[in-house]
């Protein structure tokens, strides 16, 4: 069977793929995310220090290597990397000592255990979990990885886990807070509920254009990559794979499969 395109093609396949002259890669950097989720209303977690140390124990780059085969784009604990008012904070990197320093502060000076929820719920996502586990060792933090079916996770405990993940196609600041930021959201996975965030928020969203909201969105941010309870390690290119013969497909920013194309725009030549 021959195929004219083929979309979300396995990232370790890229290479193969893109070897054979029939063949052309269409990469597109999206704002797709495969985020890890701390709920911030239940220990260990309920400790902003704990969150912190979490963060600091990622190896971002390592991450993008090995889960997504260096498609990727790095992530700064903050989602909606293509909004217009995406912010400009310090790069958050790996930091072990000041990770464990933060730990001993919120006691546990000799680590501590946690169970990772994980499922086949997109590209990456168990792989990503494997990943942490082995960089979050170095911090004195043991990881039990929990392998789920997808029907599990999104079953009766969704919403409900203590550390999980998640996966978000591209959405806006804005729009994205109200789907998982909000105490009435309804994916708040991180059990997000901070007065002054939902203060600020109301404020924003009552700003129809987004130049002149950007000092309010700039402070929602901060209070999510300050205090938040979601690691962003990176975001996931969308790759497809198409004949050569195949034109008009273009980059797209969704992180959906080929959803850059419309059939007024591609067409099918001659080799």
């Amino acid at each position: 069977t021959q195929v004219d395109a083929i979309a979300g093609i396995p990232l370790a396949l890229v290479e193969v793929i893109a070897a054979d002259e029939r063949m052309s890669i269409l990469n597109s950097k999206t704002g797709m995310w495969l985020p890890f989720t701390m709920r911030v209303d239940k220990k260990p977690f309920d400790d902003v220090k704990v969150r912190q140390a979490f963060r600091l124990v990622v190896d971002r780059e390592q991450m993008i290597e090995q889960v997504l085969s260096g498609y990727g784009t790095l992530g700064n604990d903050m989602f909606g990397p293509l909004s217009e008012n995406y912010p400009k904070f310090p790069q958050r990197k790996q930091d072990l000592d000041k990770a464990k320093k933060l730990l001993a502060e919120a006691g546990y000076p000799d680590g501590l255990d946690v169970e990772l929820v994980t499922a086949p719920i997109q590209s990456g996502a168990v792989e990503a979990a494997q990943v942490f586990a082995q960089q979050a060792a170095d911090a004195g933090i043991r990881v039990k990885i929990r392998k789920v079916d997808a029907t599990t996770f999104f079953g009766d405990g969704y919403l409900q886990w203590d550390f999980a993940q998640d996966f978000w196609y591209t959405r806006d600041f804005m729009p994205q807070v109200i789907s998982c930021a909000l105490s009435e959201s309804p994916f708040n996975e991180t059990h997000w509920d901070e007065p002054k965030f939902n203060k600020v928020f109301d404020k924003a969203r009552a700003i129809p254009d987004a130049g002149e909201r950007r000092d309010l969105e700039h402070e929602l941010q901060k209070m999510l990559y300050d205090e938040g309870g979601y690691i962003v390690w990176g975001f996931a290119n969308q790759v497809d794979a198409f004949q050569k013969y195949v034109g008009g497909l273009v980059p797209n920013s969704t992180g959906r499969p080929l959803s850059g194309w419309r059939f007024d725009r591609v067409w099918i030549g001659e080799v």
